[in-house]
């Protein structure tokens, strides 16, 4: 189920340089600008509400002349605009708010009635100082560009204290005197009723043209929601606000990011020189950072070590247990290599060894056939178990049968030629 509609308020508020109130003059006048979003031919029913044609900036310097009123110095913007608007649906409920066939397209009674309040919340609240508000219809959204000298009356400086060598009733007749005086007139728009509360100033706005509004069924706009742009002013106003908006958090990533790197590389040496290890996860706790066997014993370092890490904990968690693996697996093959190592070398001591055996085995045989006496043999023969003595020795082997070498007999063949 759709919600109920609720159209709601579109206020805009900006102080202007003196280029700003020309620039918006040519832009009501359609002199300038870009006009791409314009619908030229309704152009001709945009009308002024409050003063003519007369350029923006020749009816402020009037204004401000005919009141007598001097700019604060803090104050160098002499006038505030103001765009008033209301949701689209307002004005045209059979079409989408971004449907391009309903732009420009508007119920007329709802326009006028929504002009009327506009006009007497811009009398009721600004008065005089309201010199021009110009209706715009030849657009996406009808809306209204007020233009405001906003002034307040300065009271007189009253006397707080006597001078030196003043006596009491010279004092008193001063402040007799300066209560006399009239106030004089200041444009600022720090010092506004209604411009001039700061942050809450904008607010303060909002809930003032709402009021005025509410009758026509147009609710507030959320509060700390942002108006929807109809200009290019306005437009490029927005863009401008994001790109520093942008340009505000790469700045803090680049900041943090530095930080990070060094408390990186404070992490990395304090792991070199075994201040901190790596700590596996363990009975529901995280893996992270343990003092090691270098880990110092003054309160301060300690503080100094935990506090350098902390911005890129993460990072040096990580990188301690790359190290931690590393170190392992460089561990057993080392391990291996040596095992390897000892191997081959019990496999050559083996060799040797053996070969001292046999070496050894061949001299006492050699003995043993240097020793040999008659009473090997047995009347003139030798016994069956000395026989086998000397040969499991290799002393005494089987005689080699040599087998006949073939001849092979060489004859000359001739070969009759034709």
């Amino acid at each position: 189920m759709s919600k109920p509609f609720k159209p709601k308020t579109v206020v805009d508020v900006k102080r202007m340089t003196r280029s700003d109130i020309t620039a918006l003059y040519k832009h009501c006048m359609r002199i300038v600008g870009q006009d791409d979003h314009i619908i030229k031919a309704q152009s001709k029913d945009n009308k002024w509400l409050f003063g003519d044609d007369t350029n923006f900036l020749n009816v402020v310097d009037e204004y401000i002349r005919e009141q007598g009123a001097t700019l604060d110095k803090r104050n160098v913007k002499p006038a505030t605009a103001l765009v008033l608007q209301a949701s689209p649906e307002y004005f045209r409920r059979d079409y989408h708010r971004d449907d391009p066939e309903g732009f420009g397209k508007y119920d007329t009674k709802k326009l006028n009635d929504w002009v009327l309040a506009n006009v007497k919340w811009l009398k009721n609240t600004f008065g005089s100082d309201c010199i021009a508000a110009h209706l715009h219809v030849d657009e996406r959204t009808p809306h209204i560009h007020a233009v405001i000298v906003p002034m307040f009356e300065k009271a007189p400086t009253m006397p707080k204290n006597k001078r030196k060598g003043e006596t009491q009733a010279h004092f008193d007749l001063r402040v007799e005197r300066a209560k006399k005086k009239k106030g004089r007139k200041v444009v600022s728009h720090h010092k506004h009723y209604l411009f001039g509360a700061g942050r809450k100033s904008y607010e303060i706005v909002v809930d003032s043209y709402a009021a005025a509004v509410e009758h026509l069924g147009i609710d507030r706009s959320e509060r700390g929601s942002e108006a929807t742009p109809t200009t290019k002013q306005e437009w490029a106003r927005l863009l401008y606000k994001k790109s520093k908006e942008i340009e505000q958090n790469l700045i803090g990533k680049q900041k943090r990011q530095r930080l990070e790197d060094e408390s990186f590389e404070f992490g990395a040496a304090a792991l070199m020189d075994e201040k901190i290890r790596y700590a596996e996860a363990k009975d529901g706790r995280d893996e992270g950072l343990l003092p090691s066997t270098n880990w110092p014993q003054d309160k301060h370092e300690q503080n100094e070590i935990r506090s350098g890490v902390k911005p890129a904990k993460t990072r040096i968690v990580a990188f301690a247990k790359k190290i931690r693996d590393f170190t392992n697996t460089s561990l057993e093959k080392a391990k291996m290599r040596v095992f390897e190592m000892l191997k081959a070398v019990e496999k050559r001591e083996a060799a040797v060894k053996a070969k001292e055996i046999e070496l050894a085995e061949r001299e006492q045989a050699l003995g043993l056939m240097e020793g040999i006496e008659d009473t090997w043999f047995e009347d003139g023969e030798m016994s069956a178990a000395n026989e086998r003595t000397l040969r499991e020795n290799g002393i005494i082997q089987d005689k080699i049968e040599h087998q006949p070498v073939l001849e092979v007999r060489e004859e000359l063949v001739r070969v009759q030629v034709r």
